[in-house]
């Protein structure tokens, strides 16, 4: 008997995110509060009857996507059926695909952690937070977050997740995905050449702002040193967002750019102004546990 699972699969920004020293592993420390946001892609995954068989497709709505092996989504199925140990399957997984690709918003990590989650439920698994935790990590280090979701203090790799709990928030987000390809591998590469700059507010400020009820009053991102000089058009649109009152980052090493606004009105206004200088705005909440 076919059975199936719908799941929304959340893209997240980062409020704050500070790149630290290079690990032994080639990975680099970091420290960043996590948010996620309204904007979602939808996950359908579809079990058929699979006799002896061990099959994955992968279904895009954008096909500049992989439908193949290199799909993270592909990639996590595998991985629980590794994991708990499933030796027959037979899986169509849709993706209808509306975050931006390439962008810093996790949106493959969050496609993945969706693919998780409903293999979860369709083999009947019943495994714990943890274990798709540590099941996911090994794709791809910024799942397990989107597993958690909310608003988390992540460091490690991004993997040691610490939730926080934040009142419903004010502020809307304004996110503008310019188009442009940004390298993360090139990005590190970056920071590790350059000298480390002071920074403008902690991971504990931001969520100080947000315990109490305030849109956080300074955001910082490591990237942006190394990624708008190589990218100009980051900060157009961040003075854009900034010239109505939008406190404005760079979202993980790039390219989309978000602004916190306290009221529709300002947001508005910039999503008109970027509209006219052809840009996509999507607006977003933060989503909060």
């Amino acid at each position: 008997m076919n059975r199936t699972v719908t799941t929304k699969a959340y893209a997240k920004i980062n409020l704050f995110l500070d790149v630290k020293e290079k690990r032994p592993d080639g990975y680099h420390n970091i420290e960043s509060v996590m948010q996620q946001i309204s904007l979602f892609d939808t996950i359908t995954v579809l079990r058929s009857d699979a006799g002896n068989s061990k099959n994955i497709s992968i279904e895009c709505t954008d096909k500049s996507i992989p439908e193949d092996k290199r799909n993270i989504a592909y990639k996590c199925a595998e991985a629980f059926f590794e994991k708990f140990e499933i030796k027959n399957y037979d899986i169509t997984i849709h993706i209808d695909k509306r975050i931006p690709s390439a962008a810093g918003l996790a949106g493959g990590s969050s496609d993945g952690a969706a693919v998780l989650t409903s293999l979860n439920i369709l083999f009947d698994v019943n495994a714990g937070i943890s274990e798709l935790c540590e099941t996911g990590a090994k794709i791809g280090a910024d799942i397990p977050f989107c597993l958690i979701g909310g608003t988390c203090i992540c460091s490690g790799i991004g993997d040691v997740i610490v939730p926080c709990d934040i009142p419903q928030t004010s502020y809307q987000i304004l996110l503008v995905f310019p188009g442009i390809a940004v390298s993360t591998a090139a990005a590190y590469k970056l920071i590790d050449e350059t000298e480390r700059e002071e920074r403008l507010c902690s991971a504990e400020d931001i969520i100080s702002d947000l315990q109490n009820g305030r849109m956080p009053s300074k955001l910082y991102n490591s990237f942006e040193k190394v990624t708008i000089p190589e990218n100009p058009i980051i900060d157009e649109i961040k003075r854009i967002m900034q010239k109505f009152g939008g406190n404005s980052l760079m979202s993980g090493s790039g390219p989309t750019v978000f602004g916190l606004f306290r009221d529709e009105e300002s947001l508005n206004k910039a999503k008109i102004d970027l509209l006219a200088k052809g840009f996509r705005p999507y607006v977003c909440v933060p989503n909060t546990k």
